[in-house]
């Protein structure tokens, strides 16, 4: 579970991490603050992130 670097974001992936973990067959690598859009991106497109949150700003 990653996101980009917002504090918004970074309080999501411990959020959705845990409720996850709460399966005791489950596990999360949790990398907050992985960078901008292309960055996290590029991760998820890439395979080497499965997990995302999407937070509108208004």
């Amino acid at each position: 579970m990653g996101e980009k670097a917002f504090t918004e974001q970074d309080i999501l992936v411990h959020l959705m991490s845990s409720l996850i973990e709460e399966k005791p067959d489950l596990k999360v690598v949790r990398k907050p603050y992985l960078g901008g859009s292309a960055v996290t991106h590029s991760a998820l497109i890439g395979g080497n992130k499965h997990i995302t949150s999407a937070v509108a700003r208004v």
